[in-house]
């Protein structure tokens, strides 16, 4: 009895160790997977940094504005002390024949010029300074509107792959629910239930159906080559909305307010703005190219003499002052320049007017496809609800014989449009939220951080293929 209860605790043992060993080999086998699944779970704003790092265009821009700023010092030079140095030098040989002889003699020389100069009265100087000032800000305006732009289009990249994922996964689904009404058609037929014309209208449809899939899957890649395009990164899973997403209208909830705002703040108004004050300073520096200057000069002269013959000489002069100079008679040049500058400030003027306008109009289009598409939103929530309510009726009397296999498809149909109506719209307005902002010159980093963190559903960039029936292959 005792040898029997020792063989009943070994076999337990052996059992225990068999199960742990099981369990470690599963974690083992599920590890890739899982690493698989944290490396590669990007949401919105680590896409962003991808592209923030990689971008050309926004590299360009900060290149742009880099060069723009080494404009002040060369201006500024302007107005200090220039020392100049300059020397020659000369070497002669002269010869002389005779009859009587033949001379000949060599001699060099050498002079240098030692300058300062040092502007005391430039009108044209300072006003260049200050229009460079200008500029400079006007090139950090730009730069600002580029990094809004890379936002924007983040953005809508990423919005594009989560409406042509969603898409795709529709299309699984509705290739999915074809394949059985088809096989329930076939089965209904050999039953004597069913005419061949609604077993030829299935497959049909499920044929269109599967082709739907590979469109679908097409315009997925598409999206991630956009993002790669942007980023440089290939991504294996990213975060997308889930139907619980928030969907708030941004605030105030005013259009005139959003309107006013964007005729101040919007970052393409800014820099029209500034071209405004950029005109008027060339103006100014036309203006100004007409007034005397008045420069200090100091200057150390020398020159040495060395020849043959005793007539070595060295000669040294230094001398200091004041130079006034003033344009007396340009042939009309000076005038025809500032009115060419006049004209450019006009022109200006009325960019900067235009740009206004264009920017209201921007934000009162998205402050009006906001509210719209909110109830659009309910509407096509509504919608599928009642397309999914209609699809099983519809089946159902398909079942007891009021309805045909072509009103189960088309409601099939219905239901799964209405499915994609929803998704895109649900996008349109997180992506409308962003434009509006943008029109408004207030889109920053942290709207995009903000959004990103609501788009909390992880899911695989891909979907699987479908197998010879038209179902998704499970990997």
């Amino acid at each position: 009895m005792c040898a029997q209860n020792d063989d009943l605790e070994q076999d337990l043992d052996q059992m225990t160790t068999i199960r742990q060993m099981k369990k470690l080999a599963a974690l083992v086998i599920l590890a890739p997977a899982l690493a698989i699944q944290i490396t590669y779970a990007e949401d919105l704003f680590t896409v962003y940094q991808h592209a923030k790092e990689s971008d050309p265009t926004i590299g360009a821009t900060e290149a742009g504005y880099l060069s723009t700023l080494e404009k002040l010092p060369q201006a500024l030079s302007l107005l200090k002390p220039k020392v100049t140095l300059t020397a020659s030098g000369m070497y002669k040989l002269e010869r002389k024949w005779t009859v009587m002889k033949d001379d000949g003699a060599a001699s060099a020389m050498g002079t240098y010029q030692l300058s300062l100069t040092r502007p005391l009265y430039r009108p044209q100087i300072n006003e260049t300074i200050s229009q460079t000032n200008v500029a400079i800000a006007q090139a950090e305006e730009a730069l600002l509107v580029e990094q809004q732009n890379l936002i924007l289009r983040v953005a809508e990249a990423y919005f594009n792959y989560l409406t042509a994922r969603d898409n795709a996964e529709f299309a699984r689904a509705e290739a999915a629910a074809i394949e059985r009404q088809y096989k329930q058609v076939q089965a209904y037929f050999e039953a004597g239930r069913s005419a061949i014309t609604d077993v030829k209208e299935s497959q049909a449809r499920r044929d269109q159906s599967i082709s739907g899939v590979a469109a679908a899957d097409q315009n997925v890649e598409i999206a991630l080559e956009n993002l790669h395009s942007l980023t440089g990164h290939y991504y294996k899973v990213l975060r997308g909305a889930g139907k619980t997403t928030p969907l708030i209208v941004p605030r105030p909830n005013d259009i005139g307010a959003w309107s006013e705002a964007a005729a101040q703040n919007n970052k393409r108004v800014r820099i029209a703005a500034y071209a405004v004050q950029v005109a008027q300073k060339s103006v100014d520096v036309a203006r100004a190219g007409k007034k005397p200057t008045v420069d200090f000069f100091a200057r150390h002269n020398g020159v040495v003499y060395r020849s043959e013959y005793p007539s070595d000489n060295e000669s040294i002069d230094a001398s200091v002052g004041v130079q006034f100079s003033m344009n007396l008679y340009d042939a009309g040049k000076a005038d025809a320049a500032i009115r060419e500058a006049r004209f450019n400030f006009r022109k200006a003027l009325q960019q900067l007017e235009a740009t206004k306008r264009g920017a209201r109009q921007q934000a009162r289009t998205y402050y009006l496809n906001i509210i719209t598409g909110l109830s659009q939103i309910n509407a096509l929530k509504q919608a599928l609800e009642s397309s999914q309510i209609a699809s099983k009726a519809t089946q159902e009397g398909f079942r007891v014989g009021t309805r045909t296999a072509l009103d189960v498809l088309m409601a099939l149909r219905d239901t799964y449009q209405a499915e994609r109506n929803y998704s895109s719209a649900r996008y349109s307005f997180l992506l409308n939220t962003i434009r509006l902002k943008q029109a408004a010159g207030t889109l920053s980093e942290a709207d995009l951080h903000k959004l990103s963190r609501v788009l909390n559903r992880s899911r695989s960039a891909r979907l699987p293929p479908l197998d010879s029936a038209g179902t998704a292959a499970k990997k």
